[in-house]
């Protein structure tokens, strides 16, 4: 009888084991790149150089500043996803 019940019990303990489905998918972080500033009506000198607004070099300065805090974000993000798969 002893054994019939432990046969039951673990009968029962292994058909309520539920195996959860694991499915490993990729995820790809968002990094949002900024445009490079437009040059809009630049003048062409006559020695060959080109002159532009004091706006663009501005906004072409800030453009290097957001390029390098995405670098340095996507950087952090690459580490983070390195130090998880080992």
């Amino acid at each position: 009888m002893m054994r019939l019940t432990l046969v039951m019990l673990l009968t029962m303990l292994l058909m309520s084991c539920v195996t959860t489905e694991y499915i490993d998918r990729p995820v790809v972080p968002a990094i949002t790149f900024p445009s490079f500033p437009v040059l809009e009506n630049p003048a062409r000198n006559a020695d060959g150089t080109v002159t532009v607004s004091g706006d663009w070099i501005r906004r072409l300065a800030e453009y290097k500043i957001r390029i390098e805090e995405t670098e340095k974000t996507y950087n952090e993000v690459k580490e983070m996803y390195e130090t998880v798969e080992k």
